[in-house]
């Protein structure tokens, strides 16, 4: 079958592809939508949280990688992910009180374990 496009046609595109990002912002629309989170979504509400979702994604997966490097893995497991996360003090404090299955323990010490008890000699001969 033969299909003729007119000559000034434009070329639909996605949101997604306006966009720029990879992460589906009809998807996310669709979810706030359903969420119930106000009577009204404007259509920049969804592309600003796929971009924000986006860059998050990344960062903590850059963090991550460069954890799993640093212990010689090819792969990132949710170990790496949990301790790039702890290390870095904005997605720490944004992610204090999330679980990710998988992880083992959070790895921290009492401030007052670390405190070097100050002794003289003198006390301990006596």
């Amino acid at each position: 079958m033969f299909s003729y496009k007119m000559p000034g046609a434009a070329k639909r595109l996605s949101k997604t592809k306006r966009a720029g990002i990879t992460m589906s912002v009809a998807r996310i629309e669709k979810k706030l939508r359903e969420g119930g989170y106000g009577k009204r979504v404007s259509p920049c509400a969804s592309v600003f949280m796929a971009t924000t979702l986006e860059y998050l994604c990344a960062e903590i997966l850059d963090l991550a990688g460069t954890e799993a490097a640093r212990v010689k893995n090819k792969l990132i497991h949710p170990r790496q992910v949990m301790l790039a996360i702890e290390n870095d003090a904005e997605l720490d404090i944004l992610l204090r009180n999330v679980i990710i299955p998988g992880t083992g323990v959070r790895s921290q010490i009492h401030p007052l374990l670390l405190e070097e008890k100050k002794s003289s000699r003198k006390n301990q001969i006596a």
